[in-house]
């Protein structure tokens, strides 16, 4: 009889292996999810912040970094029109989503869009390895 109770037991254990490995991978993927989330939000926050200074509430964030000085100029340039006329805060946004997909060239992490109001102003692509460094590759108009 203690036989077949080892047994059982050595199929109850068997059979609670396989879960325990899936409840460990789908913490680990919402842990990675939940991270990922926090940069993105975190690379708009960081862009938004970049476009108030252009209209001088805040200066210009020491995160980001451009890999082209003109890249900097261009976005002042498409900034500075929403600073006038109304609170820059209200209608200035930034939304960031995941850059490239693999199949492409692969290096830019996000997009942002800066908005002034609902009219996107320009689409930068950044790489932000970290919260603290977020590199512009390049932007275009929407």
């Amino acid at each position: 009889m203690n036989s077949i109770d080892a047994t059982g037991k050595r199929q109850k254990r068997r059979s609670l292996l396989p879960l325990l490995i899936v409840l460990i991978a789908g913490g680990l993927f919402l842990w990675g999810q939940s991270r990922d989330d926090a940069l993105t939000r975190s690379v708009a926050d960081t862009v938004q912040v970049a476009a108030l200074a252009v209209c001088g509430s805040k200066s210009m964030p020491t995160e980001l970094r451009w890999t082209v000085p003109d890249f900097k100029s261009t976005f002042i340039k498409m900034v500075k029109p929403a600073c006038e006329g109304g609170d820059p805060a209200l209608t200035l946004n930034a939304h960031a989503i995941p850059g490239d997909q693999e199949a492409r060239d692969g290096q830019a992490t996000h997009v942002v869009t800066v908005r002034n109001g609902a009219v996107a102003l320009l689409r930068l692509r950044v790489h932000a390895q970290s919260e603290d460094h977020i590199t512009v590759l390049g932007w275009s108009q929407p």
